[in-house]
């Protein structure tokens, strides 16, 4: 019978061949010693989705980020991608609080009462925020909490997403975009880059050979359902999300031939195995593991001069201690990236790769600097890269 871990790395490897043609651009280390290799974009979103974390993705236009985050949420949550992309959120300079979170329906206000039409970005729990970087600082700042709590207010109403993930994905610095603001960069879990798919993948794209399952004529028809109860005002949010999540059989069992897809209760067991691997297992002589990750906070988390790492103390050019980690960085490392970010993609991967504990390759792998990325503010020198 296959394993939980199986039918995962079934539906990453389906995703990789037919939905995202990518090149194995990440080399992890199982506790065995042996090497594998996958694609960092699509394993992190897939454990992303997995354990509800909230990921960036990056890159150049067109190289597939927002449509990588659409059939990992398809997929993962039994959801038809047609209202996955529809009830994604652009980013904009125009866009608004109401096109973001809700509206008052007007027809009952004129009767005196204040009632929330909320948004499908809202009702539905895993989201993608797609170029999020084209929203002006002031924007950005209507998805913090949402984000980090999946609590959304819209006058005296609000919305709790208990069961969410989210994806954000933005293109590099051009004339449309501006900057992410640090606290919002700070309540994603992990930022990975999306890459070009290499000239083998190309070739089979222009073939033509692929196989999308979730672009069969049956899906149609579930995404209609799933658009008649968005779009019932008699049912609450949670109502919403309850029946759209009750519809997830029939999507499962349209895709059974092709894909063992998770149901929501193998989601959740998933989660729970992942919750259980510990980074170091008792009995254990070797504490590596912890003390990588302690090793990562203390060089970023504190400076030689100051002590505690903030932003509004700026390292002195004649500074003794260039060769340690904090004089690249600007801030310190937050609670969200010691105490969560880091420790559940640490246990997803190991999880994922079979394995019973957390060792230092698997924050090696990449994970690391997936973390961190965006969340040290880098000093950079003038026209040169992050250092």
């Amino acid at each position: 019978m296959a394993t939980l871990q199986d039918q995962v790395a079934d539906m990453y490897q389906y995703m990789r061949e037919n939905l995202y043609l990518c090149r194995p651009d990440l080399a992890v280390t199982d506790a065995q010693g042996h090497e594998r290799r996958y694609n960092a974009a699509l394993l992190f979103g897939t454990l992303t989705a997995l354990t509800g974390g909230k990921q960036l993705l990056q890159g150049e236009v067109g190289l597939g980020k927002t449509t990588s985050a659409e059939n990992i949420i398809s997929l993962m949550y039994s959801i038809p991608r047609d209202v996955v992309v529809s009830a994604s959120l652009s980013g904009h300079p125009e866009q608004t609080e109401e096109k973001t979170v809700g509206r008052l329906d007007f027809g009952k206000l004129s009767q005196g009462s204040e009632e929330e039409i909320w948004s499908y970005f809202v009702t539905l729990n895993p989201k993608v925020v797609d170029e999020v970087n084209r929203l002006p600082p002031g924007k950005q700042n209507l998805l913090l909490q949402g984000i980090d709590r999946g609590v959304w207010k819209y006058m005296n109403g609000h919305v709790l997403n208990r069961d969410y993930c989210i994806f954000g994905t933005m293109n590099y610095q051009d004339a449309g975009n501006t900057e992410i603001i640090p606290p919002l960069v700070d309540r994603f879990d992990i930022s990975v880059e999306s890459k070009h798919m290499g000239i083998n993948n190309a070739r089979v794209l222009r073939d033509g050979g692929l196989h999308d399952v979730l672009a069969r004529p049956e899906m149609d028809s579930l995404a209609e359902q799933t658009y008649a109860i968005l779009d019932d005002k008699r049912m609450s949010p949670k109502e919403k999300w309850e029946r759209i999540t009750d519809l997830g059989g029939e999507f499962r069992a349209a895709l059974k031939g092709d894909l063992e897809l998770l149901s929501p209760e193998q989601r959740i067991q998933a989660r729970a195995e992942i919750a259980g691997i510990p980074l170091v297992r008792e009995g254990d002589t070797e504490m590596g593991t912890s003390f990588f990750l302690d090793l990562i906070e203390s060089e970023l988390a504190t400076c030689q001069q100051y002590g505690q790492k903030r932003t509004n103390q700026e390292c002195p050019p004649d500074c003794h201690w260039k060769n340690y980690l904090c004089h690249g960085a600007r801030n310190g490392l937050s609670t969200r990236t010691e105490g969560q970010a880091l420790p559940r993609y640490a246990k997803a991967l190991a999880w994922f790769l079979g394995d019973d504990r957390v060792t230092e390759q698997h924050v090696k792998a990449h994970l690391a600097q997936a973390s961190l990325e965006g969340r040290a503010l880098l000093h950079r020198e003038p026209g040169g890269p992050a250092r």
